[in-house]
């Protein structure tokens, strides 16, 4: 993958979300979820970087790596493996406000 010509590169971006009911007991999990190879700029991101992790882009905005949605109730689960939102002016010319979501996976389960 490459974003913005410049901006990231990876060679493998992998987003899991999964949810189970079982025995009335509702199970949600990101576990497996990750990347190899990924470079944000010059920056080479490790491996075992948490989920979460925020990286500040020059003259763009800012790229939320391994980004894990864990609603505590309702909701679903949500992974995007990476997440960049455009906060300032930038020659790119990508509008302020907009956000970029690489690789995406969900998982909602109901009780029936």
């Amino acid at each position: 993958v490459s974003v913005l010509g410049w901006l990231s590169t990876a060679c493998t971006i992998r987003p899991v979300a999964q949810e189970t009911y079982k025995n009335g007991v509702l199970t949600r999990s990101t576990v497996g979820s990750g990347f190899v190879g990924l470079k944000i700029g010059l920056l080479t991101v490790a491996v075992n970087t948490p989920p979460n992790t925020t990286v500040p882009l020059a003259g763009l905005g800012r790229v939320i790596i391994n980004e894990q949605i864990i609603p505590t109730s309702g909701g679903r689960t949500k992974v995007n493996g990476l997440h960049i939102f455009v906060t300032t002016a930038n020659l790119l010319g990508l509008p302020v406000g907009s956000e970029i979501i690489i690789a995406h996976a969900e998982a909602q389960s109901n009780r029936i």
